[in-house]
């Protein structure tokens, strides 16, 4: 649900003519995020926090603040998972290159990149883990042919 919202939102900033000024938010927050990966303080939490500003910037150039909100009071554990994520996995510089897709794609104001972008970012997490179910954890399941 997550990824359409966000993407429905993405498409409105083109459709409100609200790119520039989100540009200006994405770019300083993008600096913010490769600053934190380049140094020795860089943890989940901050990160998360970061990454959360940088989604929460689309919702405020349109005025949905309140359906940010509303998703992230649904989405407790699966904000939780991503904190675990990013701790086990260390996808920092990912995300952030991940983000920078977006922010390029926004610019572009290209509605299918931003499609594939915001669809592989927000379900890439639940890709790496099934890949490592599949592959570290295989002996845990027993394979149906």
């Amino acid at each position: 649900m997550r990824s359409v919202l966000e993407i429905d939102v993405l498409c409105t900033i083109i459709e409100k003519k609200r790119t520039e000024e989100v540009m200006e938010k994405l770019e300083g927050n993008l600096r913010r995020q490769s600053v934190l990966i380049d140094s020795d303080l860089i943890n989940p939490s901050s990160f998360y926090e970061i990454d959360s500003a940088f989604h929460y910037c689309f919702f405020e150039a349109i005025g949905r603040e309140r359906m940010w909100a509303a998703i992230q009071d649904c989405q407790v554990y699966y904000s939780r998972f991503r904190i675990l994520d990013t701790m086990t996995t260390g996808r920092f510089h990912g995300l952030y290159e991940e983000h920078k897709k977006i922010a390029t794609a926004l610019k572009k104001e290209n509605k299918e990149e931003i499609k594939e972008y915001v669809f592989n970012h927000l379900h890439g997490n639940l890709r790496v883990l099934s890949e490592k179910i599949v592959g570290e954890y295989k002996d845990y399941f027993i394979q149906h042919d």
